[in-house]
């Protein structure tokens, strides 16, 4: 037998194509290449698709393609990558950190998509697509135990409840104590730990040829006490003045000749003297209904709501001194409507659409 390249369908253009035909730079990563090779979240999908990049910061995930995206941090902060889950935009950075969930698969739109997007996908477009239920039942079950105590466990099942309705729920738990010792008692006793888990239930249904939709249902909590952060001034030199943190009582920081061996942190050691902590909540609910109006004419509705609430504290100085640190306590509902009528008549494609967002968001 020959090989042949796969078919890879993705809906870049706002409707199903293969992506050797779609006139777009795309990367497209399967739900089962996600397991097989671990890359839990949005993150590390990015490091491995070329021209991509991500950073986070005050809690917020933020986007990167072919060098373009936004550093800025607050609630009315839009990011220049657009999210997209099932369809719904993401309005809130923080979002991106949510972490995947069985996912059918992950498309990467890299160059200004504005023409389909709108004005928030000046560099790319990232668009996450759950899996449906199928016609046949089907289902599985992954997990695994590492460094760290590191644990995680993975399920998704779903199939036909009856000839015009499908269901599928799946959800993922996942910890770990963290790979980062606190040395200071007055912090917690690890830093960088992992404490989250999320559900989703999917309701399809098709009364007719001629209408079909979906419902999603999901929510995902997470719990944990914050990343740790190295300083990077040379606090050795602090007797010239090279170093913030030891003029108001920090210890050095780094090796250096003559220092006692307790005031030199391992790579996995720090002295946080604050109880850092990351906590955030994402309700998320989503409506699809899709009419085939005849004579090639289809109109697509999406309703998306989704509520997001987290606090945040961490210890910006890293060290055991109080020089900076920041907190947040930030929430937002947002609702949103996408409307498409599209058509191809005689090798002519086209898309007319609409799009409304209410978003209401505080930030303290």
């Amino acid at each position: 037998a020959q090989d042949r390249i796969e078919d890879v369908v993705v809906t870049a253009e706002k409707r199903e194509a293969s992506l050797q035909d779609t006139a777009i730079a795309i990367t497209a990563v399967s739900g089962d290449s996600l397991r097989a090779l671990q890359l839990e979240e949005i993150q590390d999908v990015l490091l491995r698709t070329p021209s991509a990049a991500f950073s986070r910061a005050g809690g917020e995930g933020q986007v990167y393609i072919r060098g373009v995206g936004a550093n800025l941090l607050g609630i009315g902060q839009d990011s220049s990558v657009e999210i997209h889950q099932d369809g719904v935009y993401l309005g809130r950075p923080n979002l991106t950190l949510n972490q995947f969930l069985d996912v059918e698969r992950v498309e990467i739109l890299r160059g200004p998509q504005g023409t389909l997007y709108g004005r928030n996908a000046t560099a790319g477009v990232v668009n996450v697509i759950s899996k449906m239920p199928g016609e046949e039942y089907e289902g599985f079950v992954s997990g695994y135990y590492g460094n760290f105590n590191r644990a995680e466990i993975e399920t998704g099942v779903g199939g036909p409840i009856s000839d015009t309705l499908g269901f599928r729920v799946a959800g993922r738990w996942a910890q770990d104590d963290g790979f980062t010792d606190d040395l200071d008692p007055r912090g917690g006793d690890t830093i960088d730990d992992i404490n989250i888990w999320s559900l989703r239930g999917i309701l399809d249904f098709q009364p007719s040829d001629a209408f079909d939709g979906n419902f999603i249902l999901e929510y995902g909590k997470s719990d944990n006490n914050n990343r740790s952060v190295r300083r990077r001034d040379r606090q050795h030199l602090s007797q010239l003045g090279d170093g913030q943190p030891d003029t108001v009582g920090g210890l050095p920081a780094f090796a250096c000749p003559g220092c006692p061996a307790a005031q030199n942190p391992a790579f996995n050691e720090t002295r946080n003297e604050l109880d850092t902590f990351h906590e955030w909540d994402v309700l998320g609910a989503t409506l699809t209904l899709n009419f085939d109006l005849g004579g090639g004419i289809d109109l697509v509705s999406i309703t998306g709501y989704r509520e997001f609430e987290d606090e945040f504290s961490f210890n910006t100085d890293g060290a055991e001194a109080s020089v900076t640190n920041t907190q947040y306590a930030r929430s937002s509902d947002q609702i949103t409507q996408e409307l498409r009528l599209s058509g191809s008549n005689g090798g002519f494609n086209w898309l007319i659409g609409g799009f409304l967002m209410r978003e209401d968001k505080t930030e303290n």
